[in-house]
């Protein structure tokens, strides 16, 4: 009898533990809910040669602007890296890669998918193969507003030549005329100063002797003004929206859909650095620099006693950071993450609104209404001097001439 009462007892005593214990690790314990992640392609060739470079295509058997075996290294460790951060939470079902319609992009999320999913003996479908394939989506460059940021987008052009047409000073003129000089390509601009310091920067990062004119100008003068560049796209709010406004309403969405899930979701996104940058910059916590090759931001929707909350982690190359964002904690509440976005986000409905109203024609629609006001009052007073010379001659034609009075006298 008392060992059927133990039983019993034992019984109760599982039924309860096994009710409390969710409930507890759902209280006390975080929970990955979702991850974000953007990350920049692997080392690649320089993406163009200036006419007195030394190192020709031939140096680069690759091609201009390919993945190198390095930069393949470096997305295929980034990769491990993600895998060892989440500790196999992420699976390939609840995943979703995206990339830029460029090879070095495509071939880096592949790279860093091989890091990140090794085939586990249930995937594994070659032996001698220790890789599975993954879905990587891309949009075609002409047609990509979100991730490529390569739709024309007129309010943004014209809010930009409007920037950059201020960033002349007296030491930048004769920077640029230096560059010309030596270079052998016209540089008038920050934009053609940054594709100068780029090339440069691969060849210095292969081991490539540069030339004697460059030591004057790289590479601290020209890092400063290359980094500065990457803020330019950015540079006010009104620019942050139209560039990066898709982008920001797709993690919008994608961390709200997530708080519903039951497991994991991953969005990975193969970018440039000037996606880093402008993501970074729109979020105005970017301290300006060229985000290294397989430099990663991540945003992070996590869950503790029921609340969720939304975490940005910056990883330069090597050491992970944790982002404040301006307004809110690290650990930043969803509800406050949100309204952080509803400043900077954009439907596409809306942004092919503000980017189909240029300024131009702000200030062209003030200018002619103003000349059709001027217009309008000249054809009215055409049309009033036309009525009275019209009765004029009318009440001329019905004049009767009275006869004079001495003619009747």
């Amino acid at each position: 009898m008392l060992k059927m009462r133990l039983k019993f007892y034992l019984a109760i005593a599982t039924v309860i533990f096994l009710v409390e214990l969710p409930r507890a690790s759902s209280t006390g314990e975080e929970h990955l809910r979702a991850v974000i992640i953007f990350f920049r392609h692997g080392d690649r060739a320089p993406v163009s040669l200036y006419p007195t470079d030394p190192y020709n295509k031939t140096f680069w058997p690759m091609g201009l602007g390919q993945l190198t075996n390095l930069g393949k290294v470096q997305v295929y460790e980034l990769g491990k890296w993600l895998k060892e951060r989440y500790g196999g939470l992420l699976t390939v079902r609840e995943s979703y890669v995206r990339s830029t319609d460029y090879d070095r992009t495509l071939m880096s999320a592949e790279c860093c998918l091989a890091g990140l999913f090794p085939p586990d003996p249930n995937q594994t479908w070659n032996s001698e193969l220790n890789w599975q394939p993954i879905p990587v989506h891309t949009t075609p460059l002409v047609n990509d507003a979100v991730l490529a940021m390569e739709v024309p987008c007129e309010r943004h052009r014209e809010l930009y030549q409007s920037l950059v047409s201020n960033d002349l000073d007296e030491g930048t003129e004769e920077l640029y005329d230096y560059i010309t000089q030596n270079a052998g390509r016209p540089v008038h601009n920050l934009r053609g100063l940054q594709d100068i310091y780029d090339t440069l920067h691969v060849e210095d990062l292969h081991n490539l002797t540069l030339p004697n004119w460059t030591k004057k100008v790289y590479p601290d003068q020209l890092r400063k003004l290359a980094s500065y560049e990457f803020t330019l796209s950015t540079n006010t709010t009104q620019m942050a929206r139209l560039k990066t406004g898709l982008l920001f309403n797709e993690i919008y969405h994608n961390i709200n859909d997530a708080s519903f899930n039951s497991k994991p979701a991953m969005r990975m996104y193969s970018g440039h650095d000037t996606t880093l940058a402008n993501l970074l910059n729109t979020l105005q916590i970017f301290d300006p620099h060229s985000p290294p090759y397989g430099a990663a931001l991540l945003f992070e929707l996590r869950s503790k006693s029921d609340e969720l909350y939304v975490n940005v982690v910056y990883k330069n190359s090597t050491t992970p950071t944790n982002i404040t964002l301006k307004d809110c904690e690290f650990d930043c509440p969803l509800e406050t993450f949100n309204k952080i976005l509803d400043e900077i986000r954009l439907d596409y409905e809306d942004w092919v609104l503000e980017c189909t109203m240029p300024l131009r024609s702000s200030r062209s629609t003030a200018q002619s209404a103003l000349f059709g006001f001027f217009i309008t009052i000249l054809l009215l007073s055409l049309f009033m001097y036309g009525i009275l010379v019209v009765c004029n001659i009318r009440s001329r034609s019905n004049y009767v001439k009275i006869p004079e009075m001495e003619n009747y006298l």
